[in-house]
This record gives structure tokens, C-alpha cells and sequence, in this order.
């Protein structure tokens, strides 16, 4: 997942290359936010490489919408609150990762059938 916007800017082309991805598993779903007082979407990127999926790597993208979803990426839009309340626009842009299925006749321990 690559973040596009920064500081509420967003962040130009050319430096798209110098953005690091981050690796964790997305969730989309409905939420109660407390400093909002209302049910909104939120998306969230979890930590899942340490066996416990509720760390999240970046903060939450609240009032989430679904931009764009392709075969390849899916584009998400909302906010990202800091921890004094303050609000910046944020996209992210999340490639699909899928694993490769084994090969046909191949068990996943690697003896045939």
C-alpha cells in the first residue's frame, strides 16, 4: 500500500518512486468514531507478519470511499486523523497480492498424489 498525500498535500509524481510501500493486510468496513460522533467507514492497514492482526502500520483512513478497484490495485480516499483530532486528506493506493496456487497434482508439502 503507498500513501499519496502528505501533510494534507498531495505528493507529485516524480516522487512516487522515493514513497515506500507498506506491507499488511487491508480491512474495509463500518465503524462508531468516537471524535466524529457518528458510523462511518474506515479503512485500516494491519500488521500481520508478527501473528496479531490488530497493529495497525499506519493510521486509519477514516470516512473511507473506494475510489477506484482494478484488477491489479484498488485506489481508497478519506482522512486520517492525528492523535490532537486535526484532519488530513489522504489516498491510498493498494496493489493486490496474491499467493500463486501450487502446481496441479503437487501437495503443499511437495510429495505428489
Amino acid at each position: 500500500m503507498t500513501r499519496l498525500w502528505e501533510d494534507g498535500k498531495l505528493i507529485p509524481k516524480w516522487r512516487h518512486s522515493m514513497v515506500y510501500p507498506v506491507l499488511g493486510e487491508l480491512a474495509f468496513g463500518e465503524c462508531k468514531n468516537p471524535l466524529l460522533r457518528r458510523r462511518l467507514h474506515q479503512a485500516n492497514l494491519y500488521d500481520v507478519s508478527h501473528g496479531s492482526a490488530n497493529q495497525d502500520l499506519i493510521p486509519p483512513l477514516v470516512d473511507a470511499a473506494v475510489i477506484h478497484m482494478g484488477a491489479e490495485f484498488i485506489i481508497l480516499s478519506g482522512l486520517e486523523l492525528d492523535v490532537f483530532g486535526k484532519a488530513s486528506a489522504q489516498t491510498w493506493r493498494a496493489q493486490l497480492l496474491f499467493e500463486k496456487p501450487s502446481p496441479k497434482g503437487i501437495s503443499p508439502q511437495g510429495a505428489s498424489k
